[in-house]
């Protein structure tokens, strides 16, 4: 059996490097996985509300035979529970389902600036971290320029800030903002999805060392001080993305660490850069370089991109991308519909890629998809001539 070994949070408790990831399992699924991983060694267990899967969580850490004290739970509260000390009694419900007094980490799942209450949140949270019911408290999906806004308007530091990342979405700026700051940065979607694992780059070195792809993946995520939640019911897959401690990934003379990030891997490669303030990032795109510069606010981002006239609906043109988590509970990447989901397309994290179709500029954003209610904008059925149709699927 191998046990991750852990990091240090800022706060002073010890978490564990590599943990198991619960979505999109059911009940029923994960009560069993948990067993399974906990033998296995695995004492990092994250779900979250809108998972839907808290009481399965549960019930596998009561019938895993492993103390809860030697467990570390995470659970997130999504944009329901934002403002108005609704984490509190969102906390509550999670225990109920979890039949826990505490969990080890609270995240608020989404920042949702454009309804402007993850300040609000993060207080009570605050507020949840005195009373004993997280032991540490952090965020997930945020970008730089909100965690700028908390640090300013709050007095904790957010102990974790869980994110996508992996070898072909590296998020740089993100990652380097966080060891600035004393966050650790934590990887949700760690083995990327599908095509990373069939990498050259990423096959080769896996045939070099012996092992399979993922576990050379998951060791780059290790020896970058990341902390990664890989998620999978397959016994074998789970034994084997925990025993990445007995490898090494070797520096290549003149080119850095093997498996380098920003865009190194074979598939997908690199184009112009991005620039942010103080930081420039490598775009990636599919027809060439961008060499774009994008200006960040902490509600947007303007990007002048190469392409016909917009306002004609005819290329790409100039984006303006106001809400830059947009992407996140709904994940407009992904959304067919209005105008709305398609300015909210996060060009950032990192990347910057924007496609649009013939006529998207002239669709309607329904109210509830423009005044942020709409919980799932994936199906939106909302008039649009166009939609948007990025390269990767939808975030969790």
């Amino acid at each position: 059996m191998t046990t991750a070994p852990t990091i240090e949070l800022n706060n002073g408790i010890a978490m564990p490097l590599i943990g198991l990831g619960t979505y999109p399992l059911d009940d029923r699924q994960v009560a069993e996985t948990v067993v399974v991983a906990t033998a296995v060694g695995y004492r990092l267990i994250d779900t979250a509300a809108k998972y839907g899967n808290e009481s399965g969580v549960g019930d596998g850490i009561r019938a895993c035979g492993v103390p809860r004290g030697e467990l570390f739970v995470t659970t997130k509260l999504d944009g329901g529970y934002q403002g108005a000390d609704r984490a509190i009694p969102g906390l509550d419900a999670s225990l109920g389902r979890l039949r826990m007094d505490c969990v080890d980490l609270l995240l608020i799942h989404w920042p949702l600036p454009w309804r402007g209450l993850y300040v609000d949140t993060w207080a009570t949270f605050e507020k949840i971290l005195a009373s004993g019911k997280a032991r540490a408290i952090g965020v997930s999906n945020f970008l730089p320029a909100h965690l700028e806004i908390l640090a300013a308007r709050s007095g904790i530091v957010p102990a974790v800030n869980q994110i996508e990342l992996n070898p072909a979405v590296a998020r740089v700026a993100v990652r380097a903002y966080d060891d600035d700051h004393g966050i650790v940065t934590q990887s949700w979607s760690p083995l990327g999805r599908g095509d990373l694992l069939t990498d050259p780059a990423v096959t080769t070195i896996a045939d070099r060392l012996g092992r399979s792809p993922g576990q050379v993946v998951l060791r780059w995520h290790v020896q970058h001080g990341l902390s990664a939640i890989p998620k999978s019911a397959n016994p074998s897959r789970l034994a084997e993305n925990i025993a990445v401690f007995d490898l090494e990934l070797t520096a290549r003379r003149g080119r850095g660490q093997e498996l380098g990030d920003r865009g190194s891997l074979s598939s997908g490669g690199c184009s112009g850069p991005v620039r942010l303030p103080g930081r420039t990032l490598q775009g990636r795109g599919s027809s060439g370089p961008l060499g774009a510069p994008i200006e960040w606010t902490p509600l947007g981002a303007r990007i002048n991109l190469p392409g016909a006239d917009n306002r004609r609906g005819r290329g790409t043109g100039e984006a303006l991308v106001n809400q830059l988590s947009r992407a996140g509970e709904d994940d407009p990447r992904r959304h067919r519909g209005c105008r709305a989901g398609v300015r909210g397309w996060l060009a950032g994290f990192g990347w910057a890629r924007v496609s649009v179709r013939a006529g998207v500029s002239r669709g309607r954003a329904c109210r509830a998809c423009r005044d942020g209610r709409r919980s799932d904008p994936r199906g939106c059925r909302c008039r649009s001539a166009g939609s948007m149709r990025p390269r990767s699927g939808s975030a969790r």
